[in-house]
């Protein structure tokens, strides 16, 4: 599908995209008028022909934070050229993998070079797996039996790419198209494991709730990312851990409705109350996926009943079953 640039005056409003977001992912406020505020800003120099540098993003957030799913849905909304890709699928030039630049073929594959250039964004997931760390798993032994440190590799050859470059995009200039990359948004994001515990150590912030608003670009740096990569990602977003009460919020509004279409489907009836959601709420803040372990607790606790229920009958998930984590059939 072609790409059809807006006018200024049909640049999504701040109000518009934190609409959009709100009905797919619960909570994060905060990070979300930031969100609109900088893609905004990005359209509108777009849109009006300013030649204002991207200012691209790191986000940090927990596995099953809603980071992923919160970009792409918002992205998918507004008028961009966008494309999502993951830095594990990378190596550096001449090595088994990917070459980064291929980054950007989605980008130009249907749209001209000149679109493109204006108004594409990258969504580069697990930008955390190219750090610089003796533990990185991105580290490999070349055929002299040496290492190289693939990530810091990487993090050079994306460094040229965000500063901005001329670059072919594609197999050489016989097949592949001509990009400049000065104006493309790039957005990194990754989970960051582990760093909490640099920000709290840095900031003297153990036992806070709040530890992620403290981020810095020398945590960044700590972590394992080169300062000049750091400082073309200068702007940070770290979304908090989810509490029991936005766990709760996901599952009335996103999750237990799919389950019971599920149900009535088969002529069930799942019923699950408040009760038993704070509890499932509460089992999933003790794992490390986050949201996305919801409906495998779900699962979990109904399966058995769920296996011997005929049409018409009632799967029960109240607080009293649930704290037994098994749903009774009626």
């Amino acid at each position: 599908m072609t790409f059809t640039p807006p006018a200024v005056e049909e640049v999504p409003t701040v109000p518009q995209m934190i609409a959009t977001m709100d009905e797919t992912v619960a909570g994060l406020e905060k990070v979300k008028r930031r969100l609109a505020v900088t893609l905004r800003r990005f359209m509108l120099a777009a849109a009006s022909g300013q030649d204002w540098q991207p200012q691209n993003l790191m986000i940090v957030g927990p596995t099953g934070g809603g980071k992923t799913w919160l970009l792409t849905h918002l992205l998918a909304s507004i008028p961009v050229i966008w494309t999502e890709t993951s830095a594990t699928e990378y190596s550096d030039v001449g090595y088994h993998g990917r070459d980064l630049t291929e980054m950007y073929l989605p980008l130009v594959k249907n749209n001209k070079k000149a679109l493109a250039e204006r108004w594409g964004v990258v969504l580069f997931d697990e930008i955390d797996k190219i750090r610089v760390r003796e533990d990185n798993p991105m580290k490999q032994i070349n055929a002299g039996g040496n290492d190289r440190q693939v990530g810091k590799i990487l993090q050079y050859e994306l460094l040229k790419l965000v500063e901005g470059v001329e670059t072919w995009v594609g197999r050489g200039e016989s097949q592949g198209v001509g990009l400049r990359t000065h104006g493309v948004l790039h957005i990194g994001m990754g989970a960051f494991q582990g760093i909490e515990t640099t920000i709290a150590r840095n900031h003297a912030a153990d036992g806070r709730d709040d530890f992620h608003e403290l981020m810095d670009t020398e945590d960044l740096i700590e972590y394992g990312f080169i300062p000049e990569l750091v400082g073309r990602f200068a702007t940070l977003m770290a979304l908090p851990p989810l509490r029991t009460g936005d766990m709760v919020r996901i599952l009335h509004e996103q999750i237990i409705p799919k389950w019971l279409i599920r149900a009535e489907i088969e002529g069930l009836k799942l019923e699950i109350d408040q009760g038993a959601m704070h509890n499932i709420a509460n089992e999933a803040t003790k794992h490390p996926l986050g949201a996305r372990s919801l409906e495998p607790i779900i699962d979990e606790w109904t399966w058995d009943a769920w296996s011997m229920a005929e049409p018409g009958q009632r799967i029960v998930l109240n607080v009293d079953n649930a704290n037994r984590k098994h749903a009774e059939l009626i």
